[in-house]
């Protein structure tokens, strides 16, 4: 009897970030390490600054000290860059497997 082989869908990586850079404007509700770690397993890299040419930006409800996040230099550089703003709970899902 051969071995059962792996069927081939189950190899390949659900990776929407593929090739991608975010930046991140606030305070994240998940801890920063936890970000990155799902960033990276979806095929992207977190910036540490925000700057031309990212992909998006997540954006938290508040900054680091409780302000608005609009009152952020990150926000207001990302908004002065055109950039993709996207919040924080809307990015986190859009990581999730499709039907989960």
């Amino acid at each position: 009897r051969e071995p059962a082989t792996a069927a081939p869908w189950s190899r390949v990586r659900y990776t929407p970030l593929a090739g991608q850079t975010v930046g991140v404007a606030g305070e994240l509700s998940t801890p920063h390490a936890d970000a990155e770690t799902k960033i990276r397993a979806a095929g992207g890299a977190l910036s540490p600054t925000i700057r031309a040419g990212l992909s998006q930006v997540i954006v938290s409800d508040t900054a680091a000290d409780g302000r608005p996040v609009e009152t952020t230099e990150a926000f207001k550089e990302a908004m002065r860059l055109s950039l993709r703003l996207v919040p924080e709970a809307a990015f986190f899902r859009g990581l999730e497997l499709p039907g989960r």
